[in-house]
Formats: structure tokens, C-alpha cells, sequence
């Protein structure tokens, strides 16, 4: 695998706990676009529209380029970009935050209400745990039956299946890195002396745990 273009969270993820009565719950979502962090935060916010508070929060681009968060109606500065400043300092990128909160009565300061907010949206981090995000490439492939024997046998480091459909050729589908396509494309060359059929079809970011070996693809 080559280097990760950057580090994200895993999976969607929540995380609820109490403070001084008011109930905090923290919802944490891989995104790939602006348009998508404010998605996942229009969709919280109506499905839990009778609550004191939604605050988001997100960080958008390979290169941290896109930060925003709000408050929501808490005093400024004291929930959304705590919520932000945490995302920031773990190195976190296209991922987006919402915390709810059901107000419990009790007045948390507005020391309190930052380190509220904080632990929330660390809380969801743990929860969905972080991931290195790596860019690959789907590769449509279409050999004889023969040939695709050898294309199975050899999958691996360069390359991996995704699908495949059966008739009189095969056609499958593979996922190769982005910076190990070309390579891919001449082992399969090689192994079928040039009897195959490519066309690219597509890419998708691929996020593997950090210290895990699990991966989930985003198509």
C-alpha cells in the first residue's frame, strides 16, 4: 500500500454521556465533500429537531482545507469550535460532527460546556476510531475463464477482486491502489500475454484502521 493521502475516522459512530443532567450525544461520519458533512448535519438536526442544542462541526479536503463549525445558540466559542479544535489536533480530515443536547436544567459555565463538547467529540472519535485513507482505482477486466484462473491465484499486494460475473469470458472486477495501477495492469498483461480487456471504472477511497488491519471502501 502507498502512503495515505490522509487520516479520517473509520466509521460512523455515536456517543452519549451525561452531564450535570443534560444528556450529550455525539455523532461522528466519514464525508468526502462539503456538501456532504452539511447533509449529515441537516439530517440530525431535523431528526432530533426538539433538542436544546445540534452543534456541528467539520474539517473537509486531503490538505485540511475546509474547517467550519457553530455554536448553535451555546455562548460563543464555548462548543462548536472546541468540537473543531480537537478534530484539528488529531489530524483529522473529512469528517464531520454533530452533538446534540438535551439541556438538563443545570447551567454548565462556559468552562464547562467546552470541556462537555470537547469529551463528546472525543468520545465519538474512540468510538468510530481513526483510519489512513488511501485513493484507489476499479479496474474492469475481461479475460477467458483460463486466464482468470491466473488473475485470482496471483491477487495480493497489487491488486485485489471486488466481483466477478461468469459467461462465456469472465468479467471481474479489481481494486488497485492509485500509485500501483500501472504495475497491476502490466502483471496481468504479462500473465495473460495481452489476452485480456481493460477499462477503468471509477475510484474510491479506501480506509483502513490505524493499528488494525480491517479496511472499508467507500464507493
Amino acid at each position: 500500500m502507498s502512503k495515505a493521502i490522509y487520516k479520517t475516522v473509520y466509521s460512523e459512530a455515536e456517543y452519549e454521556f451525561y452531564e450535570k443532567k443534560s444528556k450529550f450525544i455525539a455523532r461522528i461520519k466519514p464525508v468526502e465533500s462539503i456538501d456532504l458533512a452539511k447533509d449529515f448535519i441537516a439530517q440530525i438536526k431535523s431528526r432530533y429537531s426538539k433538542a436544546t442544542h445540534n452543534v456541528p462541526a467539520f474539517v473537509v479536503g486531503t490538505k485540511m482545507e475546509h474547517t467550519w463549525a457553530s455554536d448553535d445558540g451555546e455562548p460563543s466559542l464555548s462548543a462548536g469550535r472546541p468540537m473543531l479544535n480537537l478534530l484539528v489536533s488529531e489530524g483529522l480530515t473529512n469528517v464531520v460532527v454533530v452533538t446534540t443536547r438535551y439541556f438538563g436544567g443545570i447551567k454548565l459555565g462556559k468552562g464547562g460546556l467546552v470541556r462537555a463538547y470537547t469529551a463528546a467529540c472525543k468520545g465519538a472519535v474512540e468510538k468510530a476510531c481513526t483510519a489512513a485513507a488511501y485513493s484507489m482505482i476499479k479496474l474492469n477486466v475481461i479475460v477467458s475463464h483460463k486466464d482468470y484462473s491466473l488473475i485470482r491465484g496471483n491477487a495480493g499486494p497489487l491488486y485485489s477482486i471486488i466481483s466477478e460475473d461468469f459467461s462465456d469470458k469472465v468479467c471481474c472486477v479489481l481494486a488497485t491502489d492509485e500509485e500501483k495501477f500501472l504495475q497491476a495492469k502490466e502483471k496481468i498483461e504479462d500473465m495473460t500475454s495481452g489476452r485480456c480487456e481493460f477499462q477503468e471504472n471509477g475510484r474510491f477511497i479506501k480506509r483502513i484502521k490505524l493499528g488494525g488491519n480491517d479496511g472499508a471502501a467507500l464507493l
